[in-house]
């Protein structure tokens, strides 16, 4: 026989379910159907340190650019195994910025009579080329030129290098000629 309470009371706990799993489904995180979930956007930053790192390499055994004049007096000399097909020094960018590179002497050129220094971006047979950059001993601490420009991560610049004297004396001479890197 059908009991009208019984149906009611049936009812309402069916109902007390159903509400019962909503509030579930609501509370729990990550559950299918959960009306709470949100997102939140993170900015994550990488910040990599800038490298203006470089290297400089020479022909052969040299560890350095030399001069081997016969005589104490030269004009545009060649650095020391240098040809119209090897550089005399090449500066290579090692880091991961783009670099300008100058270059000026740390001090005065160490004889009488050394007049000039000259670097360039070639040599035709045997002789500066291409775009140059020259010191004299007026100048050679103070003129800070821009020898290479916008040298990008792992490529290489050749540079060939001559001197001139006149009157200098025999002897072993050498000065620091300083490179320095910034970025562009």
């Amino acid at each position: 026989m059908y009991d009208e309470r019984k149906e009611v009371k049936r009812m309402k706990n069916k109902a007390w379910i159903v509400g019962l799993a909503l509030l579930t489904m609501a509370i729990l995180p990550g559950f299918s159907g959960n009306a709470l979930a949100a997102t939140q956007d993170v900015t994550t930053t990488w910040n990599v340190a800038q490298d203006t790192s470089f290297s400089v390499s020479f022909p052969a055994t040299h560890t350095g650019i030399d001069f081997d004049p016969a005589s104490g007096t030269f004009t545009n000399l060649v650095a020391t195994d240098q040809t119209d097909a090897q550089w005399g020094y090449r500066v290579t960018n090692d880091g991961n910025v783009n670099i300008d590179v100058s270059a000026v002497f740390a001090g005065n050129f160490p004889a009488t009579g050394i007049t000039e220094f000259r670097t360039c971006t070639a040599s035709s047979g045997g002789a500066p080329s291409g775009s140059c950059w020259w010191w004299t001993a007026a100048n050679e601490t103070t003129n800070t030129q821009t020898i290479i420009s916008a040298l990008t991560p792992g490529s290489s610049a050749d540079r060939w290098a001559w001197t001139t004297g006149s009157g200098v004396l025999a002897g072993t001479y050498s000065e620091f000629y300083r490179l320095t890197s910034t970025a562009v």
